[in-house]
């Protein structure tokens, strides 16, 4: 994929040289090439076409303003659909404020478009388990850390966070279900 988007960059800058302009619309290759409305987001806005490059997706950020995606999965790319789901379905990978390098880091899903209530931005993609590892009873939690612990502490312990069950013995942060 590096090849393809340093050949892509060669294609737009032998474009502008043989046009003598500045074109708007730059060369994009095969499977890049789709109408602004059906890019489906492979990075978050504002990032640089290097990191998109190492996603391994397209980038072409010749269309300003409005709600185009400048990183975007090609055609026939199922990435996109593995992060497709209701917010209600959406399970924490992260913890509130993570940002969107580090919920990537971790290879999980990103998407901020639902805005307000309970929705989780930094969330698991289907068919990962992960999730269902955390999935363990307040009397069943053996603690991975100390009272007071962070979230992002826990997390980066390699732990499960889950601060849902107030009072009682219930740890916050704990081990995984064992098998």
């Amino acid at each position: 994929m590096l090849f393809r988007m340093q050949f892509f960059n060669a294609l737009i800058a032998i474009s502008f040289l043989l046009s003598g302009s500045n074109a708007e619309q730059p060369v994009l290759p095969t499977e890049c090439e789709m109408s602004p409305d059906d890019r489906k987001e492979c990075g978050w806005p504002g990032i640089a076409e290097e990191t998109c490059a190492a996603k391994e997706c397209c980038y072409d950020e010749s269309i300003k303003g409005g709600e185009a995606h400048w990183c975007f999965y090609e055609i026939g790319d199922d990435r996109a659909e593995l992060c497709a789901m209701s917010a209600d379905d959406r399970k924490e990978c992260g913890w509130p404020g993570i940002s969107v390098e580090t919920c990537t880091a971790k290879n999980c899903c990103y998407d901020e478009s639902i805005k307000g209530g309970e929705a989780h931005w930094c969330f698991y993609e289907i068919g990962d388990d992960r999730a269902e590892k955390c999935a363990v009873p307040g009397d069943q939690r053996k603690e991975c850390g100390w009272p007071g612990i962070d979230v992002v502490t826990c997390m980066n312990r390699g732990c499960c966070y889950d601060e849902s069950i107030k009072g009682g013995e219930a740890h916050w942060c704990f081990y995984e279900k064992s098998e």
